[in-house]
């Protein structure tokens, strides 16, 4: 269903192989209306919330953290530089899908493609993506 401003949603329902269901909710937002960055909150924080205090339409959630202390899992880079996270062991960190933003073009990559310091916004946000197995 269109809005009129060239966002698209669709809600998509899947069958599970043990015979359940989920929902899938999607949004497709035209490129040239959209602009993409990575916050990193210090401690868990309701997204509507933060939305609604910082005047932001819409937001989502991309990556994965761990508690005690509270910190990303896997790593996250905002403006190029590294955010305290909690590692992805190895081999799967390089593997690892990735949400990779610079000067607002998004891409989305295994870690292991982006280099060592890869500039701009990063999040591990997905499964294993390589070349090899044609994931993307």
């Amino acid at each position: 269903m269109g809005r009129g401003d060239g966002r698209v949603y669709e809600l998509l329902r899947f069958g599970a192989r043990d015979g359940g269901e989920t929902t899938v909710y999607l949004v497709r937002h035209p490129l040239s209306a959209t602009r993409t960055s990575v916050v990193c909150f210090p401690e868990p924080t309701r997204l509507d919330h933060w939305c609604a205090r910082e005047r932001r339409p819409e937001a989502i959630v991309a990556g994965f953290f761990v508690r005690e202390p509270h910190r990303p899992l896997g790593e996250v880079r905002i403006a190029g530089d590294a955010v305290a996270h909690e590692p992805i062991a190895e081999p799967w960190g390089a593997r690892r899908g990735c949400v990779h933003v610079v000067d607002g073009s998004v891409r989305l990559a295994a870690r292991a493609e982006l280099g060592e310091r890869p500039p701009g916004d990063l999040v591990m946000a997905g499964p294993p993506c390589s070349s090899e197995t044609g994931a993307r």
